[in-house]
């Protein structure tokens, strides 16, 4: 399936990502974010608008109790866009609000 949905993420990804923010059953959040991120992880290029790119990040900054597991999922997920990006990295990063980079680069070592 993530294969399909792959196929439109520019289509839908900011709304996805929005969607999220905000599910209170953890059972629930737990595996959309999995499936979020395995979706992501496969077609990120998707994702590189800025407005996109910042829907994500906000996504994944608002889950605040992800497992262990999760947790570093999310962490090579952000890990992998800023390698593949390396010098646009602080240019797209940057069109986070500076409250968002800064939580997002000390919980998942972004520095």
């Amino acid at each position: 399936c993530p294969d399909e949905v792959c196929a439109h993420l520019e289509h839908f990804g900011k709304s996805w990502c929005q969607n999220l923010v905000g599910i209170d059953q953890p059972r629930e959040a737990e595996m959309a974010y999995r499936g979020l991120c395995n979706v992501v992880s496969k077609r990120p290029q998707a994702m590189l608008a800025a407005g996109v790119f910042m829907a994500l990040c906000d996504s994944i900054a608002s889950y605040s109790t992800p497992s262990q597991d999760l947790h570093r999922i999310m962490k090579n997920l952000l890990h992998s866009f800023r390698a593949m990006l390396h010098n646009r990295w602080s240019d797209l990063f940057g069109h986070c609000n500076p409250e968002l980079r800064y939580h997002l680069a000390c919980v998942y070592d972004l520095h």
